[in-house]
């Protein structure tokens, strides 16, 4: 059975080897700005790329392909990145032994491309909304699926429009008129021989977006398609043969793929904000604008005050979210790890801190690159300077994955909570132990403690306050 696995590998050995003949690979070059390109010609040119990529790196590297592809690429897009951000890591997650040891071979392999469906034309964030239904008869083991109305279309799953022949779909699961919520369940949706449509399935590409044009989001319809029982993911939640249904421990195990993509987000909203500030960095060391004395000759604009305090600040955030991703990397790992051997128990801790995290790390992102754009001037509103296609990905990031608005408040929730625990006597454990603490007037004198534990503790107190 294929382990659940993360990133862990010497990035400066790997540099070295795989990441500087990539670098120098024609095969892996856009001579032509993708703006020139049709939506069909982007769609086809990502899926070209990601597959001589997938080709050419060895068998032990095909794990963290997409983050080396995302992080020295960061304007160019897969073009097939869920099928190993939410398709396979759900299988990694979801699976129970015998499923893993069949599905995850097909996923990794490429056997099988796979895409996500959740989201519906009429709910996105209210999961408990969703329409589509899953409603298991006893009689043949099968589980029949529907789309019953217009609002229950699935809706913006990339892959789903042209490229994907599978897809995990999440359904509420009904079995004797008694619904239990939201299952997962893999679904054939084209045919491995011809790429047509199975009986009963209807999908189609939704059509040019404001930004990540080169992946095929798409809609996709069910009217009665039975599947076997062996599909729904059973690791944690089972349905028997006599439609017997046995819960698991913890029904926020299904979302583990969502969290383990809010975490990649954080880590490609900092990538995005370091190539913004490459750029704009060395654009603003090269251009020559204005006389600091007259007949001294035009200088840097870097030299300006402003030009530095704008571009300094968008700076030290790229690596403030950094060093958040490198934190709540592990914290993922760990509890993902735990949950693999059934202590879920952090479950919520994790979904709270990565709810944050997103919406934080997207928004500051955002803001920062706009501000690298207008730190270039006019050349900055160029597409040739990539900076318009990294503020256009960095900002519809606020919005997938969950909005950033909704995400901060369920993060707020989560410290009302804490709040709540403290004044009834409780210790707080993890993360937010620091709220535990009873600060007091020490550090008044900022400036004779300005070393990194005297300002971790200035800044623990001051969100506490600002949690009480």
């Amino acid at each position: 059975m294929l382990q659940y696995e993360f990133i862990n590998f010497n990035l400066k050995t790997f540099y070295f080897t795989s990441v500087a003949s990539l670098e120098n690979d024609t095969n892996l070059q856009d001579e032509n700005l993708s703006d020139f390109l049709s939506q069909e010609e982007k769609i086809d040119f990502a899926i070209k790329k990601t597959i001589y990529l997938f080709r050419k790196l060895g068998t032990n590297e095909r794990e963290y392909f997409m983050f080396l592809f995302q992080n020295f690429y960061p304007s160019q897009q897969l073009g097939f990145p869920l099928h190993f951000a939410m398709f396979a890591s759900t299988l990694k997650l979801l699976c129970n032994p015998e499923q893993a040891n069949y599905w995850l071979p097909k996923a990794f392999n490429l056997e099988i491309v796979g895409s996500y469906a959740q989201t519906e034309l009429g709910h996105g964030t209210f999961l408990k909304g969703l329409e589509t239904t899953a409603v298991y008869d006893p009689l043949n083991e099968e589980f029949v699926l529907n789309t019953p109305t217009i609002t229950s279309t699935k809706w913006w799953s990339g892959q789903l429009g042209k490229v994907a022949n599978y897809c995990i779909i999440i359904a509420q699961l009904y079995i004797k008129n008694k619904c239990y919520g939201n299952h997962p369940f893999v679904l054939q949706i084209r045919s491995l021989e011809d790429h047509s449509f199975m009986p009963g399935v209807i999908t189609g590409d939704i059509g040019p977006k404001m930004a990540l044009n080169s992946i095929d989001n798409g809609f996709m319809k069910l009217d009665n398609v039975r599947i076997p029982r062996n599909q729904l993911l059973m690791k944690y939640d089972q349905v028997l043969k006599d439609g017997t249904y046995i819960s698991g421990p913890n029904k926020k195990s299904m979302y583990a793929s969502m969290m383990t993509v809010r975490c990649a987000i954080i880590m490609v909203s900092a990538q995005s904000l370091a190539a913004a500030c490459t750029i704009a960095v060395r654009y603003s060391v090269v251009r020559q604008q204005s006389e600091a004395e007259q007949g001294a000759g035009e200088q840097s604009v870097l030299n300006f005050q402003t030009q530095q305090y704008r571009l300094f600040s968008a700076l030290s955030t790229t690596y403030a979210l950094f060093f958040a991703w490198k934190s709540v990397n592990e914290a993922c790992q760990q509890i993902l790890t735990d949950a693999a051997q059934g202590k879920t128990d952090q479950f919520l801790f994790l979904h709270s801190i990565l709810a944050g995290l997103k919406s934080q790390s997207t928004w500051l992102a955002t803001k920062y690159i706009q501000t690298c754009r207008e730190c270039c001037g006019g050349h900055g509103i160029s597409s040739a300077s990539g900076l318009p296609l990294l503020e256009s990905h960095t900002a519809v990031s606020c919005t997938y994955e969950g909005d950033n608005t909704v995400m901060i408040l369920q993060t707020g929730k989560f410290l009302l909570k804490c709040a709540r625990d403290i004044f009834q006597g409780k210790n707080l454990v993890g993360f937010v132990s620091y709220l535990n603490a009873n600060y007091t007037t020490e550090h008044q004198d900022v400036d004779s403690n300005l070393h990194l534990s005297a300002l971790l503790r200035l800044c623990q107190h001051r969100s506490k306050r600002t949690c009480f």
